[in-house]
C-alpha cells in the first residue's frame, strides 16, 4: 500500500510540474497576445498564448499562411519567417531580424481586425484575383520604374474573372495582371508552372549543357584543389600558388540559422588561404541567383578589419516608404586582407548584388568587379501563398547604396567589361578568369 500511495504521490508531482510549467510558458507569453500587421508586407501576427499565427492581409481581404506559422520562446518568435527578436513598444512590436540588422514594427489592432475583411479560401477566384490584385496594388515598390499601371490592369481584367474561372485560367489573369513588371522578384507558380516577366536569365544558365560545359572549364582548368562542402553552395580552390578562388552559387540556406554552414564553410576557407599565404582571392558570383542578405553582409566581413555601412533600405507601402535602415558590415574573427576580384554576369542577382555593395563599400578599396553588370534585382522578395496552390514573390524594398545611388533596375557595372563565353567554354577556357588572372599578376 505504502509503495502504490509513494507512486501516486510521484505521478501528482509531475503533473503538478508539467500544469506550472505549462501555466508559466502561458503567462510569460500572453504579454504578447494579440493581432499585429506589418505595414509594406502585407503580413498580419495573431499571437495567442506562444502561439503564432500568420496571414496575409489586404484592405478588404485576408487568408492564411501556414507555411509562416510560429511559436514564441521568452522574447524570440520562431517561425517561417525566421528566428526574430521581440520587442514591446507603444504602438505594438519591434520584430528584429538580428542576422539581416532589419527591424520590421508591427502595429496592434483591435479584436475586430479581421471582422472587415473578407477571408479568401479555395473556389472563390473572383476574391482571390482582388486579393492578389490589391497584395501588389498596396506593396510592390517599382510599378513607375517598370511604367506598369497595375490599377488599369486590374479593371481591363477584372470582369473576366468570375465565379466558374478554374484555377488555371485563373493563373493566366494573374500573370497578364503583373506582365508589365519586368523585375526578376516578381514571379508566379501553379501547379508546376512558372511565370516571370523579367528576361534576367541567359541560356547559358537554363541550358543544362552550356552550364556544364561553364562548369567543367572552371573546375577542371583553373581550380587547383577544388573543394566543396554538402551544407552550403560554397567551394573553393587555388587558381595560382598565390591566388585562391571562392565560388558562391547561392547566399545561405533556408534555415532558421540562415548562416550557419556559410560561417563553418568560409571560416575553414579563409584559415586555409592564410596559412597559404594568398595574396589575392577571386570570388565567383557569376551563377548565384541570390539568397539572403545575412549571408551577404556575414561574407563581406571576412574581408575588413572594421565595421562599415554597407547599404540602406526602405519598404513601400500605398504611395509611401518608410523610415530608411542602415545595414553595416561587421569584422569576422577570421579576415583576409589582400585584393579580392569579384566576377559578376547578368545573373549576379538579389543578395548577390547586395553581398557585392557591401564589399564595394569597403573602406579599405580593394575590390576590381570583373564580368557583366548585375541584373539590378536588389529588393527583397517576400514570398507568398493563395489557397488552390498559387505562389508568388513581390519585391517592396528600394535599396541604397553606401554612397546614397538608388540601385534597383541599374545593376551594378564591373570596373572591367568581360563576357561569359560558351564559345570560349567549348575550346577549353574562361575568358573572365584568364582577365582575373591577369589583374592578379601584374598586382603582383
Amino acid at each position: 500500500m505504502k509503495r502504490k500511495k509513494k507512486k501516486i504521490v510521484i505521478f501528482l508531482s509531475l503533473v503538478a510540474t508539467v500544469v506550472l510549467a505549462v501555466g508559466g510558458y502561458l503567462l510569460i507569453h500572453s504579454r504578447y497576445n494579440g493581432i499585429y500587421t506589418a505595414d509594406g508586407y502585407g503580413l498580419c501576427l495573431v499571437a495567442k498564448n506562444g502561439s503564432v499565427k500568420v496571414f496575409e492581409i489586404t484592405d478588404d481581404y485576408y487568408s492564411a499562411e501556414p507555411g509562416l506559422d510560429g511559436f514564441l520562446l521568452i522574447d524570440t518568435l520562431w517561425s517561417g519567417l525566421g528566428k526574430m527578436k521581440l520587442v514591446q513598444t507603444d504602438e505594438g512590436l519591434q520584430m528584429i531580424d538580428v542576422g539581416a540588422q532589419v527591424t520590421y514594427h508591427l502595429r496592434r489592432n483591435e479584436s475586430s481586425f479581421f471582422e472587415d475583411r473578407i477571408e479568401v479560401k479555395e473556389g472563390m477566384p473572383v476574391e482571390a484575383f482582388a486579393m492578389f490584385y490589391q497584395i501588389y496594388d498596396e506593396n510592390y515598390a517599382f510599378e513607375s520604374l517598370y511604367g506598369a499601371d497595375i490599377s488599369a490592369k486590374y479593371e481591363e481584367l477584372r470582369n473576366q474573372v468570375t465565379g466558374d474561372t478554374t484555377d488555371a485560367e485563373l493563373f493566366e489573369k494573374m500573370k497578364e495582371l503583373v506582365s508589365d513588371l519586368r523585375d526578376g522578384h516578381v514571379g508566379l507558380e501553379w501547379n508546376d508552372q512558372f511565370f516571370c516577366a523579367a528576361d534576367c536569365e541567359p541560356e547559358w544558365i537554363v541550358d543544362d549543357e552550356q552550364l556544364s560545359l561553364l562548369s567543367e572549364v572552371i573546375i577542371n582548368r583553373y581550380a587547383r584543389d577544388y573543394k566543396k562542402f554538402d551544407d552550403c553552395m560554397i567551394r573553393y580552390g587555388m587558381l595560382s600558388d598565390n591566388a585562391g578562388l571562392i565560388i558562391i552559387h547561392a547566399m545561405g540556406t533556408e534555415s532558421l540559422n540562415k548562416t550557419k554552414s556559410t560561417k563553418k564553410a568560409m571560416d575553414q576557407i579563409i584559415t586555409e588561404f592564410n596559412a597559404k599565404g594568398v595574396k589575392s582571392v577571386a570570388i565567383e558570383l557569376r551563377f548565384n541567383g541570390g539568397g539572403l542578405d545575412e549571408a551577404s553582409l556575414l561574407l563581406a566581413g571576412y574581408f575588413t578589419d572594421t565595421s562599415y555601412p554597407a547599404y540602406r533600405k526602405q519598404a513601400y507601402y500605398k504611395g509611401e516608404y518608410s523610415s530608411m535602415q542602415e545595414m553595416c558590415v561587421e569584422p569576422s574573427n577570421i579576415r583576409f586582407d589582400g585584393d579580392v576580384y569579384i566576377l559578376t554576369s547578368g545573373y549576379t542577382i538579389s543578395a548577390a548584388e547586395t553581398f557585392l555593395l557591401s564589399m564595394l563599400a569597403n573602406p579599405n578599396e580593394r575590390v576590381t568587379v570583373v564580368g557583366e553588370r548585375t541584373a539590378g534585382f536588389f529588393s527583397d522578395a517576400f514570398d507568398r501563398s493563395m489557397p488552390g496552390d498559387f505562389y508568388y514573390s513581390i519585391s517592396n524594398e528600394r535599396y541604397w547604396s553606401a554612397n546614397g545611388d538608388a540601385v534597383e533596375g541599374l545593376g551594378i557595372e564591373p570596373d572591367i567589361r568581360v563576357a561569359t563565353s560558351v564559345e570560349a567554354a567549348r575550346e577549353g577556357f574562361d575568358p573572365v578568369l584568364d582577365a582575373v588572372l591577369r589583374l592578379i599578376e601584374e598586382g603582383e
